[in-house]
């Protein structure tokens, strides 16, 4: 979403294109004074997925079916507060996304407050609270193989400290 995120009219054109390699839409259950849908391990392997891969947005109050749902003010707070908590709670390590409030029109053409949580490409390898590890692929989210595991940790130079890598070519003099 770049430069453009703000623009209002190019967030509609992405909700009308669906979803993509940067962009995730979650419709937000709230009963009472909390969020009962998505489950938490669920939106907590798509915010690892986009911080092990190139970053990118979950628009909540968005649904699968490209449906501006939207908030009250009241459930804004709320579905920002569980967000944040998931971030905190259930990814390893934390992360810290950026969340921005937008009106978009819903389907009678009424303005509604949505909730765009930036994740930007991380320097460290996430996983889920459960230990999954994710990574964004086109529209969806796929587990990590071990080796795609391996490479992601090495070239975070996560777990290989500099004085231990190997160097290819070198000999003994």
């Amino acid at each position: 979403l770049g430069e453009f995120m703000f623009d209002k009219q190019y967030i509609i054109d992405k909700i009308t294109t669906g979803e993509d390699s940067e962009i995730e839409f979650k419709r937000v259950i709230i009963q009472g004074n909390r969020v009962i849908d998505p489950n938490t391990e669920s939106i907590s392997a798509e915010i690892n997925a986009f911080a092990n891969g190139a970053g990118g947005y979950i628009l909540l109050g968005v649904s699968d079916n490209k449906e501006i749902i939207g908030f009250s003010e009241i459930e804004s707070k709320l579905a920002e507060e569980w967000i944040l908590n998931i971030c905190q709670n259930n990814c390893k390590p934390p992360i810290r996304p950026n969340v921005y409030k937008m009106l978009l029109p819903d389907k009678n053409n009424n303005e509604v407050l949505i909730l765009c949580v930036r994740i930007i490409k991380s320097i460290d390898v996430h996983q889920t609270s459960g230990g999954r590890y994710y990574i964004r692929s086109g529209s969806i989210k796929v587990d990590l193989t071990s080796q795609e595991l391996s490479r992601l940790f090495h070239q975070r130079r996560i777990g290989f400290p500099f004085d231990e890598q190997l160097v290819f070519n070198a000999q003994l003099t």
